[in-house]
């Protein structure tokens, strides 16, 4: 069986049915977000992303994506953690939150410490769930400055979604509190009040 391409001979209604659900298979959806953050606001919710089953066999085709830019009006880098879990750890992370807030940040990231992937503090963790923010105005967030082709052109960060047993969601958030380049251990972002303007895709 063959087809034609759509001309002035062939059935318009069904080209335009045609050309209506490629473009259904092909939506995209985006979260924007910008406002004032300020340091007392310990632990902020942005919004939570869904995404399919990645099939091994279509790989471009079912990765997931988070991705975007987040920078500062005054220019203040890496004071903060962006951070996205899979609800298989955002529960424990969310609940840890309540705590007294010197115990707190050390509590969230009790659980995910030994297998999050960080430059510094964990290079052979192969989990992918937190950014330094804010980054520098038109530049790479700083944990991605190490593999910059991950990071698709135009934006700052890339999340890389994948899992090949089920769909999952994702969380996003933002902390105040971060894990010390130095010393990895759990610091509180040295800014009383930034303006983050973000944009997640």
């Amino acid at each position: 069986m063959t087809h034609e391409p759509c001309n002035a001979e062939t059935d318009m209604d069904i080209c335009k049915l045609f050309v209506l659900m490629s473009s259904l298979l092909y939506s995209v959806g985006a979260m924007h977000v910008s406002g004032q953050w300020h340091a007392n606001e310990f632990f902020n919710f942005l919004g939570k992303f869904g995404f399919e089953q990645t099939n091994n066999q279509d790989l471009p085709g079912t990765l997931g994506y988070i991705y975007g830019n987040v920078t500062s009006q005054q220019n203040v880098t890496g004071q903060m953690a962006l951070v996205v879990l899979d609800s298989e750890y955002f529960t424990e992370f969310f609940g840890n939150r309540l705590l007294q807030r010197t115990n707190a940040c050390s509590a969230m990231f009790e659980k995910i410490n030994s297998i999050m992937w960080d430059e510094g503090c964990n290079g052979n963790g192969y989990e992918d769930f937190m950014r330094r923010i804010p980054c520098r105005m038109n530049e790479l967030c700083e944990d991605e400055m190490k593999e910059p082709n991950n990071v698709i052109p135009g934006y700052q960060f890339t999340y890389i979604v994948r899992d090949t047993n089920q769909p999952r969601y994702e969380t996003c958030c933002i902390l105040t509190h971060l894990l010390a380049i130095d010393d990895c251990r759990c610091v509180h972002g040295r800014v009383a009040e930034v303006l983050l303007l973000m944009r997640l895709v």
